[in-house]
């Protein structure tokens, strides 16, 4: 579908000048940008850290209803409209995109932050480990799926049920009462960009460092600036490519590739480590998580300091949130067609499960390690250098250089899909949600991207731009808000289909099958003032 607005480039050139600007300044006066954004930081914090744990958990409670609620049976698009993506290949770009390299690099030093560092109570002792195991599936689990889940929902109900563009404006436009909608567009939008991309070039200097210690520890090439840029380089090529080729071509591919290949990481600690001792993780993590669901999810203490919450729980949430509008409108793009019921089950609940089972595999393990074998050095190394961690850990499992390299490699390719699907986002967004942006526009953003990540390696401090990007998430999560306010308002618009048993009324059976295997069947009949349905 094009859009017949894809000349109008305000918003591509009011962002590339603003993120322009700001690369200059951050070059220059590191140091001031640095100070001032720890101050604002520290003001979101104190002042607003409730907010954000709030806000999340309503989201939450909000996506659980509407899957359990009549409404899930609605579609995204019309009542004739199916997937188009089967469901393991859907999974596989949608997860990919949305966090695969973060769990690589966090999934075994989070654990270990917080066995050393908990919450609450004394460190190194087995309660901190089951307190760490608990918080990581906090902060890795339900909480940022949420928050994709509900950008993409809106997006994808309004863009195919309500025929409005591919833009994150069409979510609250009915809610507009302002005379000049182009400009509140145009504002909505560029702000989406632009925290977009503070968001993703942090995720992407993570990735960088991550590779080049794994190619320094593996293959001894000196972790330089000049390796990170040629890291920058070739990763930057494969995703320019790949998404100029299209989602069909590019981004399946590299995706289901992505899938396996963590599969096969995941089984090898899985069998490698102490099998039976990460199934008890599992199932006792999985315990205290529910059991503490609501106290964790609204954690903020009135009369202690809360700095481990804002330093963990609150900006994991903001980050999530800084996120959110890319992975949202990625995930739209590929879910047309699917039930509400359907679209849910496989974005929240889906890589929800599969998130825990990684953090209680490899930080299970590596608290295994930790807290029953004694080896402190690997808690040494996670604090001394995160992006070095997962590969200190695979010297203690047999095949730790074919499995050190297996790893580089899944990151790259993490890296390369993700990359894919917010240089795609960026082209949508600058064409006036085009469905099909165009390859220069993608190449551009693509090429664009590379260049911020490597200026800010250049820089020395990613600390700065993740700050930034946590401070820009205060005004998306009340977006957000809005957005759930003007999904459910249009939601109560609609005619709910209707299962229908016995003979009395029937229609041909619909089957939609969601990433986990099971079957979602509705027989969908509109209710009318002229039928009277015994339920």
């Amino acid at each position: 579908m094009q859009n017949p607005n894809t000349k109008d480039n305000v918003i591509f050139k009011v962002s590339i000048s603003i993120i322009t600007v700001f690369i200059i300044f951050a070059f220059f006066f590191n140091k001031a940008l640095g100070t001032f954004a720890s101050s604002a930081l520290g003001l979101a914090v104190d002042y607003f850290g409730w907010f954000y744990l709030l806000a999340a958990f309503l989201v939450v409670g909000l996506l659980v209803w509407l899957c359990i609620s009549p409404y899930g049976s609605i579609r995204l698009g019309k009542d004739t409209d199916r997937p188009t993506y089967k469901g393991l290949t859907w999974f596989a770009m949608l997860f990919t995109a949305g966090m695969a390299i973060g769990l690589v690099f966090f999934g075994l030093a989070e654990p270990i932050y917080h066995y050393v560092n908990p919450p609450y109570g004394e460190g190194n002792t087995a309660e901190s480990a089951t307190v760490a195991m608990k918080y990581s599936f906090l902060h890795w689990s339900l909480h940022p799926w949420a928050m994709y889940a509900i950008f993409g929902l809106a997006l994808a109900y309004f863009q195919y049920r309500k025929d409005r563009p591919a833009l994150i404006s069409s979510t609250v436009i009915g809610l507009y009462k302002g005379k000049n909608e182009r400009a509140f567009k145009y504002t909505v939008e560029i702000f989406c960009v632009v925290a977009t991309v503070f968001g993703v070039a942090a995720s992407y200097g993570v990735g960088t460092l991550q590779m080049g210690a794994g190619l320094e520890h593996v293959f001894n090439i000196p972790n330089t600036m000049t390796t990170q840029f040629i890291i920058i380089g070739v990763i930057s090529l494969i995703y320019i490519t790949a998404a100029i080729s299209g989602i069909e071509k590019g981004i399946k591919l590299v995706s289901n590739l992505n899938i396996a290949l963590a599969i096969f990481l995941l089984a090898f600690v899985f069998l490698m480590g102490p099998t039976l001792q990460i199934i008890q993780v599992f199932i006792s993590s999985l315990g205290a998580y529910m059991s503490d669901f609501v106290s964790m999810s609204l954690g903020i203490e009135p009369f202690k300091d809360n700095k481990w919450l804002g330093e963990y729980t609150v900006f994991y949430l903001a980050w999530w949130v800084s996120w959110a509008p890319a992975v949202g409108i990625f995930v739209a793009r590929i879910s047309k067609g699917r039930t509400i019921r359907g679209f849910i089950a496989g974005v929240l609940l889906a890589p929800s499960f599969l998130g825990m089972i990684w953090f209680s595999v490899f930080g299970g393990t590596g608290l295994h390690f930790l807290h029953d074998l004694g080896y402190t050095a690997l808690a040494d190394q996670a604090f001394a250098n995160s992006a070095l961690s997962m590969f200190a850990f695979l010297e203690y499992l047999p095949l730790t250089t074919f499995m050190s390299i297996i790893t580089i490699i899944l990151i790259a390719l993490f890296f390369i899909t993700n990359a894919e699907a917010v240089t795609f986002v960026l082209a949508m967004l600058s064409q006036n949600g085009d469905l099909n942006p165009t390859r220069k526009v993608k190449a551009t953003w693509g090429v664009y991207m590379a260049i911020v990540t490597g200026l800010l390696l250049l820089t020395g401090d990613l600390s700065t731009i993740q700050t930034l990007a946590i401070i820009t998430s205060f005004p998306l999560t009340i977006l957000m808000l809005f957005m759930c306010y003007s999904l459910l308002k249009e939601l109560s618009k609609e005619t709910i289909p209707t299962r229908i048993t016995g003979n009395r009324l029937s229609n041909a059976e619909n089957k939609e099958t969601t990433p986990l295997g099971t079957s979602i069947e509705s027989q969908q009949i509109p209710v009318t003032q002229n039928m009277t349905i015994k339920k």
